[in-house]
């Protein structure tokens, strides 16, 4: 008896999980194609998405690792943040809920100079739980901005430039 209601807690409870990762999931899909919320992308790309912006990165990424094949030397401008993409995406899920459940302490200021102050506006991260979601999608925004446009982290080997909008 008891066994069987511990199973079907387990079941109904994965199955919630599955059902909330693929709502989420849609969600940020949904937002990949609205336009960005990183103020310095619109000056430089008016309207443009970060499905836009991800699609630019990755085609001029190409690009260069394809004249770096034609002269014999390897192909790492696209490979590497492929592999980076998935750690970001959970990473900037992590930050977000770190900051919210450290709120004012010493250790969410160090975790913050950690990741170069970037951080969604407070009304986001502190609001109400159901506004997580959007603080997530404002820190994958930023953090992928930071990490594959800001010029001073630019490697001078996949140098790819401001964004173009489509």
């Amino acid at each position: 008896m008891i066994g069987k209601l511990i199973g079907k807690l387990v079941v109904w409870g994965l199955l919630a999980v599955f059902i909330g990762v693929v709502a989420l999931g849609g969600y940020f899909y949904y937002k990949a194609g609205q336009p960005m919320q990183v103020a310095a992308a619109q000056r430089l790309a008016p309207g443009i998405t970060y499905q836009e912006f991800m699609a630019d990165r990755f085609q001029r990424w190409d690009e260069i690792d394809d004249q770096k094949a034609a002269q014999g030397k390897g192909r790492a401008c696209a490979f590497v943040p492929t592999l980076m993409l998935p750690m970001m995406y959970t990473g900037s899920i992590y930050e977000v809920n770190y900051l919210r459940m450290h709120r004012g302490t010493k250790e969410a200021d160090a975790f913050l100079r950690r990741i170069s102050n970037i951080m969604p506006p407070d009304e986001l991260i502190y609001g109400s739980w159901w506004k997580l979601p959007d603080a997530w999608w404002w820190q994958i925004e930023n953090m992928s901005w930071w990490a594959y446009y800001r010029p001073s982290a630019r490697s001078w080997n996949c140098e790819v430039g401001a964004p173009h909008k489509r």
